[in-house]
């Protein structure tokens, strides 16, 4: 599924990342992420659009035009073109072993203040968060319907360290920390993001995504989650480059245009005990 995009066959792609149309959302945001196209596109073209022109139908850019915005501005891109939201990526069954804790499937209200809980059935419905947190109360509040929403519930894990490793055509094309830790000296180990993406490499999945790993305090190193290729950050620095950035974003969206299904359907719970099988 990944190396169609690489050899050309997609009737979207034309040779290489700097040669697509793309479409930059024009609010004010994803700064970075714009940027890193901005940087590696001598030969494309750049269109640009806001939110509102996307909702109001104002949009002037075909399907194949490769979004840089927020999940709200792509999304509002696949049902302005009539493109089915792929299902969400967080949890791959394959990768129950990292994960070092229980991850339930419920509802909103079956979580208890002080769970975890992150939405399981469309992609960033809210941001991910411990219940209970009167810091989320203005962004719950906008959430049709909150207490029955499907979401992913876990005991919450305290990470010392967080790195982004990025996946593209089924290898980590770089990696980035984001967490605000000032001491960088200790980092997750790579290794745990490769031999993840060696795991999913036999099974359905994007041919753009990212793998987030974890240090905790005891030294373990855990899976986060995976986000999809869409909409997806850009850190920048350490090891990932702002090519291999444009380049895993627009294979992902011309896979996504072209109706591909990403991954199967998971479990109702994953057992997270680094030593089950």
């Amino acid at each position: 599924m990944c190396q169609s995009h690489l050899t050309g066959s997609s009737p979207f792609f034309v040779g290489d990342a700097m040669d697509m149309m793309w479409l930059l959302q024009g609010d004010d945001v994803m700064r970075a992420e714009k940027l890193a196209v901005r940087n590696t596109r001598p030969r494309g073209t750049l269109l640009r659009a806001t939110l509102r022109d996307v909702l109001g139908g104002r949009l002037q850019a075909p399907p194949h035009a490769v979004p840089i915005g927020t999940v709200e501005f792509v999304r509002a891109l696949m049902a302005r073109h009539g493109i089915a939201e792929p299902a969400p990526v967080s949890y791959p069954g394959g990768l129950t072993p990292f994960l070092g804790r229980d991850v339930a499937l419920g509802r909103y209200g079956d979580a208890a203040d002080g769970q975890f809980v992150k939405p399981a059935a469309t992609t960033k419905l809210f941001t991910g968060h411990i219940k209970g947190d009167p810091a989320y109360a203005n962004e719950l509040s906008g959430v049709p319907r909150l207490a029955t929403a499907r979401v992913w519930i876990s005991e919450p894990v305290r990470f010392v360290a967080e790195a982004r490793h990025y996946i593209f055509a089924d290898r980590c094309v770089g990696w980035s920390r984001y967490d605000e830790n000032e001491d960088k000296t200790k980092n997750p180990d790579p290794e745990v993001a490769n031999v993840a993406a060696r795991l999913l490499a036999g099974t359905p999945r994007p041919c753009g995504y990212a793998i987030d790993i974890g240090l905790t305090e005891d030294g373990r190193t855990l899976l986060i989650e995976c986000n999809d290729g869409w909409a997806l950050g850009y850190y920048g620095g350490d090891t990932m480059s702002a090519e291999s950035y444009a380049q895993l974003i627009a294979a992902r969206w011309l896979e996504i245009a072209q109706g591909s299904l990403p991954v199967t359907p998971l479990p109702s719970r994953f057992p997270g005990s680094l030593s089950d099988p």
